[in-house]
């Protein structure tokens, strides 16, 4: 019989089966039950083959389930377990598993941390990764838990009572990011985007439920996306990008063959589409003029005819989603700032004003009507409640969970057992709910742009964790690099040197129910600069601390959102973007004095990710006007105020994917080819029109804010880089 009082150990790892914890160098890994059972089957009894009905005689006792959900427990604990997950894990072909690694017991008395009724151990460690501890503790009893993008993590202040708990099981497991769901008129078909074995480019899916292999529907070299299936089930529209920007709206059989145009948008592929109950009608995002925000239409299939449905003044309307009874539309409109965020509406399809739902804080997932039309399905963080009106609890970096709330108010409940959850597709009858489930995973990569040039080839994991780790930025000297980071259990400021190796916490704001972000140097490289988000809001402000530590002292104190900070090249001045005059601009404030102070406006036509060149000028981005998002600008205004002028068109670049150097600037740019896109770092000399390649990246970038930082001397270069994951999860029998 097995003692399940001894722990076992390898490698880096530890699994206690009394404390029900794992961990990696005494941090906890969080994994859902059933992955920590099967990693105890596999650990203790390793060097065997475990044939797969085996294992889930072990695991599911009393349920009848498929083979895919082994196979998707067993690819998360690869993930778990990092690079040697696929080495231990052993696949044996037509067997089953063998857990090849070796394994140390480590007996009770060896483990004084273990305390009495087996409860977890509490080393002594900072606040924020005591919390993190409890969280990940909490998590483990209702989720499957990695990684997801760099701006959400779990919250312990936040947490999503189990009123409501899906049971999913794996729809797909393969390679890559599928997402964007939708179900056929019987519920018995799913239709999806799927970028391939090789992660290269975008293609529309279509998957029978209970079936093992999907079948590829387009294989244009252009994304397509956001498929929606016909009322009658004959038809699946989709969109593709169009190279100047904007996409096709497009029909295809869902058995495969010849494609149909039927409009062109000025929506991208995944902003979505929705096909009207009666067929005769789809819901786009379009608008009807070059700089203006995207709004919703109703484009006819018969006469292509094209009929506005919401004004945005400001920001996009995206992902629409016709009701079951056609008389409205849901919608998500996205905030166009440096933060992330976005609204869930619902307007008349027959006119009217849009009519605010409820507040998420996720850019991109598709809302979903349940059957009835009463309640409307959002994927957000947890959302404290404030009256009958949620909102987004922290704009900190939090699990992402599916909420259903009542179209005419009332508070918004959470789907337990709905974690990571992005687009969501609820069938026809209501019966069944398929949903993209999503893991994200930033690193911090150095390039070596001396031996490097024109490759991208010289490049490694720079100062690497088990956690998201994004924004860094090297020291005026060189010598240290600051960067956010999850570590500790919440999104805190972190300092290494130059090789990535010392690591340091700087801030410890994550207990407050904050979150820190982007951090830069002052010139003499004894401050440094960053934004905060305080708890239950989505106010920002600008802060600064000393570089060896201390208290952090608060520099703006206005209700907008002041973000994305950087310093003049004398010190005197912190740059940084805000929306106080309703659109984003460029501001700067004095670095030390009165808190909140002398704020002044430094550009007029939009503007954030500011940075001060030597020569006397302010370089910033901008959003072109006339293009598609986030396509970008590199502009420069003299510093004591005048004419704007552009210096790069027409990039990739959101909010900070680019560096000033002494001779010129680095950025980041898409570049789309037959065989997928490739992110390339390019370089413009001030004394030059064009600019060169000098390295590719290995990994998509982090666009969601500073992301790439030079080293002085134009040796070294950091880079955000993401490694991303999704499939989609089945649940039956949804109520």
């Amino acid at each position: 019989m097995t003692d399940r009082t001894v722990a076992y150990e390898f490698g880096e790892f530890r699994l206690d089966p009394v404390a029900r914890m794992f961990t990696r160098q005494h941090q906890p890994i969080a994994v859902a039950p059933k992955s920590f059972d099967l990693l105890m089957l596999l650990v203790e009894r390793r060097g065997r083959v475990l044939e797969r009905g085996e294992l889930i005689r072990e695991l599911w006792p009393d349920t009848i389930v498929e083979e895919a959900n082994v196979t998707f427990q067993v690819s998360t604990l690869r993930k778990a377990l990092g690079g040697d997950g696929s080495k231990w894990i052993e696949t044996v072909p037509k067997h089953g598993y063998r857990f090849t690694a070796p394994v140390r017991e480590v007996r009770p008395e060896e483990m004084p941390e273990r305390q009495a009724q087996s409860t977890p151990p509490v080393p002594r460690v900072r606040f924020g990764a005591l919390m993190r501890r409890r969280t990940a503790t909490w998590l483990a009893l209702v989720a499957v838990v990695v990684t997801l993008s760099f701006w959400y993590a779990s919250r312990p202040d936040a947490p999503v009572p189990s009123q409501i708990r899906l049971e999913a099981v794996p729809l797909t497991s393969y390679t890559g990011f599928e997402a964007e769901p939708t179900f056929s008129p019987d519920g018995s078909h799913v239709a999806f985007t799927w970028d391939g074995e090789n992660q290269d480019n975008y293609d529309i899916y279509v998957k029978a439920i209970g079936a093992e292999q999907p079948l590829q529907l387009t294989s244009d070299r252009a994304r397509d996306g956001s498929p929606a299936w016909s009322p009658d089930g004959t038809r699946i529209a989709f969109l593709r990008d169009k190279p100047g920007g904007g996409s096709e709206v497009r029909l295809i059989p869902p058995t495969g063959g010849a494609e149909h145009t039927i409009g062109d948008v000025e929506g991208q592929a995944h902003q979505g589409l929705s096909w009207s109950p009666d067929g005769r009608s789809l819901a786009v995002v379009d608008r009807s003029s070059h700089g203006e925000p995207r709004g919703i239409f109703v484009l006819s299939i018969v006469s292509g005819v094209k009929t506005r449905l919401t004004s945005p003044s400001t920001h996009d309307d995206i992902l629409p989603a016709f009701s079951p009874d056609g008389r409205t539309l849901a919608f998500t409109r996205q905030l166009s700032s440096p933060v992330f965020g976005a609204f869930v509406y619902v307007v008349p399809v027959a006119g009217g004003e849009p009519k605010v739902v409820v507040p998420t804080s996720v850019r991109r997932g598709r809302p979903a009507w349940i059957a009835g039309g009463k309640e409307i399905l959002f994927s957000a963080v947890p959302l404290a409640q404030d009256g009958d009106q949620p909102r987004p609890s922290s704009y900190g970096r939090a699990s992402t969970y599916l909420w259903r709330v009542p179209v005419d108010g009332g508070q918004a409940r959470p789907l337990a057992g709905s974690e990571r959850a992005l687009d969501v597709a609820v069938a026809r009858d209501g019966h069944r709910l398929v949903y993209s489930q999503g893991t994200i995973d930033w690193d911090i990569w150095r390039l070596d742009l001396g031996r490097g040039q024109a490759t991208g080839e010289v490049q490694t994991r720079f100062a690497p964790s088990t956690e998201d780790d994004a924004n860094p930025q090297f020291s005026p000297d060189g010598e240290q690099v600051a960067f956010t980071s999850v570590r500790s259990g919440q999104t805190e400021i972190w300092v290494v040197d130059g090789q990535g190796r010392h690591p340091r916490q700087l801030t410890s704001l994550g207990g407050t129910g904050g979150s820190v972000g982007c951090p830069r140097w002052s010139p003499d490289g004894k401050m440094i600069a960053f934004d905060f988000t305080a708890k239950g809001g989505i106010n920002v402000d600008i802060y600064v601390m000393s570089a060896s530590g201390g208290t952090p002292q608060q520099v703006t104190t206005s209700p907008a959102i002041d973000s994305l900070a950087s310093w003049s090249r004398d010190g005197r001045f912190i740059y940084f973007g805000s929306h106080r005059d309703g659109q984003v601009q460029v501001w700067r404030v004095p670095s030390s004095g009165e808190k909140g102070g002398n704020a002044r406006q430094v550009t007029r036509g939009g503007g954030f990710a500011a940075i001060e060149s030597t020569d006397g000028h302010v370089y910033f981005t901008k959003t072109m006007s006339g293009t598609l998002n986030p396509q970008n600008a590199l502009w420069r205004v003299p510093v004591e105020g005048g004419d704007e002028e552009v210096v790069i068109k027409g990039f990739r670049s959101s909010h900070g994917n680019w560096d000033l150097t002494a001779k010129g600037l680095y950025f980041v740019d898409e570049e789309p080819s037959s065989s997928g896109t490739s992110w390339v770092v390019r370089f413009q000399g001030f004394d030059s029109r064009h600019a060169i390649e000098v390295a590719r990246l290995q990994h998509p970038p982090f666009l969601a804010g500073p992301a790439i930082t030079v080293s002085a001397d134009g040796r070294w270069m950091l880079s955000t880089q993401s490694e991303r994951v999704s499939d989609l999860m089945l649940v039956e029998s949804f109520r």
